[in-house]
């Protein structure tokens, strides 16, 4: 996927955008087998999303939630998107419900 240098560089153009609290955050995440994978690609997602446009990161919405990214697409845009950046990996309860699917199309056939 990205060696960890990348992920450093990544994380070093982000310092200029993210808080050191933000980074904090995002650098102990990375440095957790549990959440890694997710975090690797909310760094790459971040940082590319960066290079378009000015982001902002976990703005608060008026119902209360923090999306990760918040970015309008061009200058004269009155279009905001909006968007939390999500990985799916194969735990134990999706790996049976990934593996019970095609018995149960089978099935139905």
């Amino acid at each position: 996927m990205f060696s960890r240098r990348t992920i450093q560089s990544l994380l070093n153009e982000l310092s200029k955008i993210l808080s050191e609290t933000e980074l904090g955050e995002i650098v102990g995440r990375l440095n957790s087998p549990r959440d890694r994978l997710a975090f690797t690609w909310e760094v790459a997602v971040l940082y590319g999303l960066s290079r378009v446009r000015q982001i902002s990161y976990h703005v608060p919405l008026p119902d209360g939630r923090k999306p990760d990214v918040a970015f309008a697409p061009t200058c004269s845009s009155q279009i905001c998107i909006v968007a939390d950046i999500t990985t799916v990996s194969l735990t134990p309860d999706i790996t049976t419900t990934i593996q019970s699917k095609p018995s149960q199309m089978n099935s139905h056939a």
